[in-house]
């Protein structure tokens, strides 16, 4: 009777072993399930925004555009499948998570800055990524220089609806998953990953179509982050950094490596990234505070490349105006040769050469009015272009110290032409001490011609004498006319020269006989006078040489 009893008894534990270990064996095998669904879906989510990071951002700023809210997006699993992000099995309402506790996956984006301290970030709206209302995402806002502010891309992939998974099955679920971006919310709205290895405060989302009504016992995994990018599945930024030294920066060949019997020593994958050179997509080089003291000190460099072949203009619309143009933009220096020019600045283009030649038409947009541009010269700084006022409209001119065209020094070309009357003066140019080169002396000069004479009393003309004196910072310029010998009566009581006026006609005798000294001063040599004002001008051209 005994051993009877203790038969019932044994056998009873057994059973209850029994039960117990195929219970644990069943919850092992879902939390497995359920934890694979979770990283597939994961990736999915991962490969969906880095592939299409671009245009879901345009994709946000349209939604807060058309809603006047905020920039925040759902997309379900059926729009990441029917992109090719995910099988088709893999939909809402068809996985081991929906068959278990009713739940489903949903991924939210939303726009955020990335100088935002704030935890958690503030969404941005529509007027704050287009301050300009230019009708698109502000260009300095996406251009990879955080210097002038940056909008990213802050995505998390969440679990909704259904009941609450008990805390002693998600958080093994998450650490199921091999994955250091996966996270389950226990209490509030904070996602905590496999052994609390991170900590991610989901509310920036809360109020978004998709957002959990109870985020307690939901999923929640990090996809995007601002200023880390797009994370894979190590939970590492899939952005290459300096510091990595990544033997395929830009990935070009990668897909080869995913044939398992090919690895980075097979021929194929040696010819791919020896030979194809092709980038399909933007390159952004981003400085950055690599010492974390809040001032940028590492600015990226290309060097080497002796020339950048720009595309053609490109019509994407189909209109006949192409609207795709090659450009460089944001440029601050141009060094040439042994040249260290230094970094430059935001309000100017340094050319820092020792010559510089332009070819075609050079065409100046813009405008420096209300400013002088400056040149540098061995005499100082000089103006390059001055605002002067011509009628009642302001106008730059701009001119310049030195321009050669072949063997021809354009330099010495005329600065100013003036029309003046015997005895005016014209200011001298301000003239550089030498050329940009330093191999040429620069100093003012001036040409003077004669521009229209004519006799008061209709002598013959024989020769003209136009010049300039030199008075220090002016010229004065004379004009003077010979008419045949003997044909004025003057003394040189004044000068080398009679006065304008002084060489009067002799009535009944133009001619004034060599041997008669009361009727001025024969002395057999043709006779010079300065034209008066009503009666001559010369013409007078100024330049630095």
């Amino acid at each position: 009777m005994l051993e009877g009893i203790l038969y019932l008894g044994l056998a009873s534990s057994v059973i209850g072993f029994s039960a117990s270990f195929i219970i644990q064996e069943q919850r092992r095998q879902e939390e497995i399930l359920v934890a694979r669904e979770f990283g597939l879906v994961m990736q999915g989510a991962q490969n969906f925004v880095s592939t299409r990071y671009d245009q879901i951002l345009d994709e946000l700023y349209e939604e807060a555009a058309l809603s006047g809210g905020a920039a925040v997006r759902r997309y379900t699993l059926e729009e990441l499948s029917g992109l090719g992000f995910l099988p088709t099995s893999f939909l809402d309402g068809g996985g081991a998570l929906d068959r278990l506790y009713g739940q489903e996956f949903r991924l939210l984006t939303r726009a955020v800055l990335v100088s935002d301290t704030a935890v958690p970030r503030q969404t941005l709206s529509a007027a704050q990524m287009d301050p300009g209302g230019q009708g698109a995402i502000a260009a300095d806002l996406i251009d990879g220089d955080p210097v002038n502010e940056e909008v990213q891309i802050e995505a998390v992939l969440v679990s909704a609806g259904g009941t609450p998974v008990p805390t002693q099955r998600g958080a093994p679920i998450t650490t199921r998953t091999e994955r250091s971006n996966a996270g389950f919310i226990e209490t509030g709205t904070e996602a905590r990953g496999p052994y609390g290895v991170f900590s991610f405060d989901v509310s920036g989302f809360a109020g978004a179509d998709g957002y959990p009504a109870d985020p307690e016992g939901r999923f929640a995994a990090i996809v995007a982050l601002a200023g880390f990018g797009v994370l894979d599945a190590s939970g590492m930024s899939t952005d290459p950094l300096p510091e990595l030294n990544l033997e395929d920066a830009f990935r070009r060949c990668a897909g080869i490596l995913a044939d398992p019997n090919l690895d980075e020593n097979s021929p194929l994958y040696l010819e791919c990234r020896d030979t194809t050179n092709g980038i399909y997509g933007d390159i952004v080089l981003v400085n950055h505070d690599s010492d974390g003291d809040g001032v940028i000190n590492v600015f990226p460099t290309i060097t080497g490349p002796t020339r950048i072949s720009m595309s053609p203009p490109v019509d994407t619309t189909g209109d006949g105006t192409p609207d795709v143009v090659s450009a460089i933009e944001n440029l601050r220096v141009i060094g040439c040769g042994s040249v260290a020019p230094g970094t430059g600045s935001e309000a100017e283009l340094l050319i820092d050469c020792a010559l510089t030649r332009t070819t075609g038409n050079l065409i100046v947009e813009g405008t420096v009015l209300g400013r002088e541009v400056l040149l540098e010269t061995s005499d100082g700084v000089v103006p390059l272009a001055r605002e002067v006022t011509l009628g009642a409209e302001s106008e730059v001119q701009v001119s310049a110290d030195r321009f050669l065209m072949g063997d021809t020094d354009l330099s010495t070309g005329i600065y100013d032409v003036q029309i003046l009357a015997s005895g005016e003066t014209i200011a001298k140019p301000e003239c550089p001490a030498t050329t940009p080169d330093g191999a040429f002396e620069m100093q003012p000069r001036i040409y003077v011609l004669p521009a229209a004479y004519s006799d008061p009393d209709g002598r013959a003309t024989v020769g003209m004498r136009a010049f300039a004196q030199d008075e220090g910072a002016q010229w004065r310029v004379r004009l003077y006319q010979y008419v045949a010998e003997d044909f004025c009566t003057f003394s040189f009581s004044s000068g080398p020269y009679p006065a304008p006026g002084s060489c009067g006609f002799v009535a009944g005798n133009p001619r004034n006989p060599e041997n008669d000294p009361a009727l001025g001063n024969p002395d057999g040599v043709s006779d010079a006078y300065e034209v008066s004002t009503d009666y001559g001008r010369v013409m007078a051209m100024t330049r630095c040489f």
